[in-house]
């Protein structure tokens, strides 16, 4: 997803996009923002919701954990490595129920309740990491994991209030997402 930022801001002169990233939902309902990316559920405030794109997940270990431990040969192999777990309200996330389902307790070395967390834990080398595919695939430092075993793959949601997503600026970046997510649609599902 790199460039797409800057991409909207270069076509759309004058516009002002603040992002609020966060594990929580944020309650559309009471105008806390014009619209939101929620994965899995477009939750129960959703006026105006349009699935965007479905986002494949995938392990991933930074090319010094490879080069220091090996690549798993299999999935039972990949029991005898270090997980980098979620936690908090996270743990209720679906991509974290199927990790606990997958790699026993003992496995995790690390968790967090910060989807960000698990990312650098994994560029850092602490272990392997459940990832979007479309956030692990863009590192230039970390490699995806082959299993056999079905991973998650979430619908991405684009919500919007039903009062704000006419005005001109929420509708050209609703519509700048909808066309980025079409045409990265194979990057979000992980055949990239």
């Amino acid at each position: 997803m790199r460039g797409l930022l800057p991409e909207f801001l270069e076509a759309n002169p004058g516009a002002q996009v603040e992002l609020i990233i966060s594990n929580q939902s944020i309650d559309l309902g009471k105008s806390e923002a014009d619209g939101a990316l929620r994965l899995g559920s477009p939750g129960q405030d959703s006026l105006y919701a349009t699935r965007v794109a479905s986002v494949g997940f995938g392990l991933y270990a930074s090319k010094e954990y490879v080069r220091l431990y090996g690549l798993p040969e299999n999935d039972a192999d990949l029991l005898k490595h270090r997980f980098i777990g979620m936690s908090g309200k996270l743990a209720r996330f679906e991509p974290s129920v199927w990790l606990n389902d997958f790699a026993p307790h003992e496995c995790m070395a690390i968790s967090s309740d910060s989807l960000g967390f698990g990312y650098l834990a994994a560029e850092n080398g602490l272990g392997i990491a459940l990832l979007a595919c479309i956030v692990g695939n863009s590192s230039a430092n970390l490699v995806r994991v082959p299993i056999t075993t079905k991973v998650p793959v979430l619908p991405l949601w684009l919500v919007m209030h039903e009062a704000t997503r006419k005005l001109p600026g929420v509708k050209a970046l609703a519509q700048y997402i909808r066309t980025q997510a079409h045409h990265k649609a194979a990057d979000f599902g992980g055949s990239h």
